[in-house]
């Protein structure tokens, strides 16, 4: 059996299969783990069989596997646990051949964050949104600061949209097309210092979920295990969580 390390655009179509197999089942920011980590083949016996990726701090993160080949599932996770790269594991509870492995050596799980999904129609919000523009960039910055370091590149994808009550902006909210399937967006938002506790986090949310709806996508979000007010925020505003991630720092 060899490790051989590829890259995502020539390994992507397995990694699509993992993707598509859990359903989703994760955020933009699981899935910009994979993306901005390092990919490599498996190779058993001249054929490649599977896929597995490594976080950028060295973190496996998920093993694809043919179907022919779940058997050596158990085999390979252990061969690639003692791979000199590997030092812990990032991993989604609906992971279930990952998850089993983990539970079984009884490594020390630490939760990490939510993934939340949305499975119902349109949501009512007073809160008016207004798609974000390239003559907007100074005054995001401004309000939001370094909440991202890409708001150009955001506004040119339409990813970014402008909460706003009484003429006053009060909240951004933003919406992500996944890299694996462009059918699901992952929604969030953030709320100007000076109006937070107003309700504006769940109006904003439920204007993102209205957007995701427009664009006939299935809505996905997450926020931090120990976020408690995100959380809050996001089930209050019609998301239930669909799984959590999890670390391993340790074997």
């Amino acid at each position: 059996m060899e490790f051989i390390k590829t890259n995502l655009e020539s390994s992507k179509g397995m990694f699509d299969k993992y993707y598509n197999d859990l359903n989703g089942g994760f955020d933009d920011f699981f899935e910009e783990i994979i993306i901005k980590g390092f990919q490599y083949k498996i190779k058993h016996h001249e054929e490649i069989i599977g896929v597995f990726a490594i976080s950028a701090d060295n973190k496996l993160i998920c093993i694809h596997l043919e179907n022919k080949y779940i058997n050596l599932y158990e085999l390979i996770f252990n061969n690639i646990v003692k791979f000199n790269e590997v030092q812990g594991i990032v991993s989604i509870t609906n992971d279930t051949k990952m998850l089993n492995e983990i539970i079984k050596r009884n490594y020390r799980i630490i939760k990490q964050a939510y993934n939340f999904i949305y499975t119902d129609g349109i949501q009512k919000t007073d809160l008016e949104y207004k798609k974000a523009t390239l003559a907007d960039i100074s005054t995001m910055k401004n309000l939001f600061k370094d909440f991202f370091n890409d708001y150009e590149e955001r506004v040119k994808t339409d990813s970014l949209y402008l909460g706003i009550k009484n003429n006053k902006i009060v909240s951004l909210g933003h919406i992500k097309h996944h890299e694996f399937n462009a059918d699901i967006v992952s929604i969030g938002m953030i709320v100007t210092e000076d109006e937070r506790k107003n309700g504006y986090g769940c109006d904003t949310i439920k204007a993102m979920i209205n957007e995701g709806i427009k664009r006939d996508a299935t809505i996905q979000a997450g926020c931090w295990f120990y976020n408690h007010a995100s959380k809050k925020t996001l089930e209050k505003a019609g998301l239930n969580v669909s799984n959590i991630i999890i670390r391993v720092d340790e074997f």
